[in-house]
């Protein structure tokens, strides 16, 4: 829904290339996390997505909860191990 955000990890494969250009031109907000610089660079230059993290260790959650103090309204594909464990840590409820 529009001014709600979403985190599609991995943003660049699975879930993302669809949820991104989904979601942007209803209003949601996109918060993206991607595993290499390359692809955080893609995001930032040809998705608009203004807020993009590292998504290969668990720093994205203090970036992320710095911008979104309540926390992420939908995580869409989520990563796994210690990486989903913090991710479930951004939902806002």
């Amino acid at each position: 829904r529009a001014r709600q955000s979403v985190m599609p990890p991995a943003a660049t494969r699975r879930a993302g290339p669809i949820c991104i250009p989904y979601c942007q031109p209803i209003g949601a907000r996109v918060i993206a996390p991607a595993g290499t610089e390359e692809k955080r660079r893609f995001l930032r230059e040809h998705s608009g997505v203004e807020h993009v993290f590292n998504s290969r260790d668990t720093s994205f959650v203090n970036h992320i909860r710095q911008i979104l103090p309540q926390g992420v309204d939908v995580i869409v594909n989520s990563l796994s191990g210690d990486l989903l464990k913090e991710s479930i840590k951004l939902l806002a409820y």
